[in-house]
């Protein structure tokens, strides 16, 4: 019932102290019926004394208290009194959630917004309703279950409406920040798919040639609707010559791991938990692997970092790959009836075999995912920072409110390195005393380049560049920064030499300006590392030697530099950070939340 409809009940409602049966009209809403029945029987029994009186005894009865301006007063205030329990019962006030539906039918869904305190021992006094979207007002949390997880961190009521498919869950809407530590809202996602569909590559490829496997129990194998069983520990293989075009693989109990020898991977023959579904067409075996999305994630966690990294770490990394797998769900990757692929194009998947220390970060951290103003977040992450992060539309152009630009570390502010001078500083270890990654391998790194090479190699970059018409400048005469944003990520590149000046800018092209085929990539260890083609990240500056006459090129950091840095993350857990202080050190305003599945 709408607002409406609740003035016409209370004008009703006064009506009926003079007129019989003033309530007894039609209505479609359940609700307001309920409430006019109530208000007829309450009317009848004011006028006539009782429901079922003969007209004669009412008339008498009547004429008895006609008179009688207590009674009246009386009367009326409980017809008021009841107006008003109708009034909230009919606006949601005594409850959250009814039952309404939406425009199409189903059922609404309810979000209660909780503003939650940065001190876990103060009271959580309010709540705001929201039906569609409209705000329905704010009343007293002490009405529902929670449970208070840390500082400004509150668990979703539990509360489900199961005879109306209604759910309920916070929103970060309206949350509180808690800094470095547990800060806002928790967010109970509901309805989130339980498996995920993961293109199996061999190096990089899509397609294969072949598809050899086993299984360790028994294993289903179905060719185009016809099944077949086989034992433990047989080899099945799927050549040129197999007719079937799709076929399913599934282990006899969900203890059952498949081992596709015919793939390659760092760690050897990968294994898979859940099952396989292979299509094949002209263009070879396109391999899918459908598995529970945590089982998914021992594979992925094992694989991105190093199973010898701290335990909060590693629990860090878990909840940011499940953020990630949850936002790519149902994308259909590729057109390849498929979530994503098990390359870093998404996130690397069982390169390296699950471990122990993989199966519990992510056990430990089941259904757990970040979320910011209560959606998941994109939850990006990298290698290794030069000891700033900088945000999403630096890099790609989209807006990932939660990322940011931050030193990494405890103590500095965040920096502003648009200035050369001061990044060149920044680089060459006068003021990162503090940062916590400073003696990584990757923190810091160069590349040296004679003229000729400089030249080769911009030549070289300059054809790998998408939206650069210019090929060559000539001879070189100078190279220049000419763009950094606050974090001091090169935005744009002006290279002049004896033919031609050309400005270069877009992160892609940054990155490969300075081709690296066949140059040692010099780590600050002195290690040195080949086989790139671009700049491990587009933290760098570039100078002229006057000595040497090379070209240097120093720089810092491995990946894009947005979200999480995953040996970062590593080094904070050394210091005692928890992996929820991890997440919101690197996403802004982010909190840990639950999924419902």
């Amino acid at each position: 019932m709408e607002g409406r409809d609740s003035v016409a009940v209370a004008h009703l409602a006064l009506l009926g102290l003079k007129s019989k049966g003033a309530f007894q009209f039609i209505t479609k809403d359940k609700k307001a019926a309920c409430i006019c029945c109530f208000f007829s029987v309450i009317e009848r029994f004011i006028r006539d004394g009782e429901c079922d009186m003969r007209i004669d005894q009412r008339k008498k009865w009547y004429q008895k208290i006609k008179y009688n301006k207590n009674f009246k007063v009386v009367s009326f205030i409980t017809v008021i009194l009841v107006f008003v329990v109708g009034y909230m019962i009919m606006t949601g006030r005594s409850k959250v959630g009814d039952d309404t539906t939406d425009a199409d039918g189903s059922n609404a869904v309810e979000t209660i917004v909780i503003h939650a305190p940065d001190d876990p021992t103060e009271d959580l006094v309010r709540y705001a309703a929201y039906d569609g979207g409209e705000k329905r007002g704010g009343e007293n949390i002490e009405e529902f279950d929670y449970t208070i997880q840390g500082a400004g961190t509150v668990a979703a009521p539990k509360k489900e409406k199961k005879d109306t498919g209604y759910s309920y869950r916070l929103s970060g809407s309206d949350r509180t920040s808690g800094g470095t530590g547990d800060g806002g809202a928790s967010v109970l996602i509901t309805g989130m798919e339980n498996s995920v569909r993961v293109i199996l590559t061999n190096g990089g490829d899509y397609y294969q040639s072949y598809v050899e496997f086993s299984c360790s129990t028994g294993v289903n194998v179905t060719s185009d609707g016809k099944a077949k069983s086989y034992k433990a520990g047989d080899i099945i293989s799927l050549g040129s010559d197999e007719k079937a075009s799709k076929i399913i693989v599934e282990p006899e109990n969900s203890d059952g791991v498949i081992t596709v020898s015919s793939l390659s991977k760092s760690g050897g023959a990968p294994r898979y938990h859940g099952a396989l579904d292979i299509t094949k067409d002209s263009s070879g075996y396109l391999v899918v692997n459908q598995v529970n999305i945590e089982q998914y994630l021992y594979g992925v966690v094992s694989s991105e970092v190093s199973s010898s990294y701290s335990m909060e770490a590693l629990k860090a990394q878990a909840i940011c790959a499940r953020g990630f797998k949850y936002r790519k769900l149902g994308s259909n990757y590729r057109g390849y009836d498929a979530d994503l692929d098990d390359t870093t194009a998404c996130q690397v998947y069982n390169n390296f075999p699950e471990t122990d220390n993989s199966i519990a970060a992510v056990n430990d951290t089941a259904g757990i995912v970040p979320t910011y103003d209560g959606e998941i977040i994109n939850a990006v992450y990298f290698s290794t920072s030069c000891g700033t992060t900088t945000t999403s539309d630096q890099v790609w152009g989209g807006s990932m409110p939660y990322t940011c630009t931050r030193i990494q570390n405890t103590a500095l502010d965040i920096p502003y390195f648009s200035d050369e001078a001061a990044f060149m500083d920044f680089m060459d270890g006068r003021t990162d005393t503090d940062v916590v990654e400073r003696n990584l391998p990757m923190y810091r790194w160069t590349v040296s380049y004679t003229e000729d090479e400089m030249r080769q190699a911009v030549e070289t970059g300059l054809s790998r560049c998408s939206d650069v018409s210019a090929t060559s400048v000539g001879k070189i005469t100078s190279i220049a920064v000419t763009s950094r944003d606050d974090s001091g990520l090169v935005k744009e590149v002006t290279i002049t030499g004896d033919a031609g000046t050309v400005t270069v800018s877009g992160q892609s092209n940054i990155r490969v300006l300075f081709a690296t085929d066949g140059k040692a990539i010099t780590e600050q260890d002195g290690s040195e590392l080949t086989g790139w083609t671009g700049v491990p990240s587009n933290f760098y500056y570039v100078k002229k030697d006057s000595s040497s006459g090379l070209y240097i090129l120093k720089g810092g950091g491995y990946g894009h530099g947005v979200g999480m840095s995953q040996n970062g993350a590593n080094e904070l857990a050394k210091l005692g950070y928890t992996a929820a202080q991890i997440i919101s050190h690197y996403y802004n305003g982010a909190v840990l939340s639950s999924v419902e599945r």
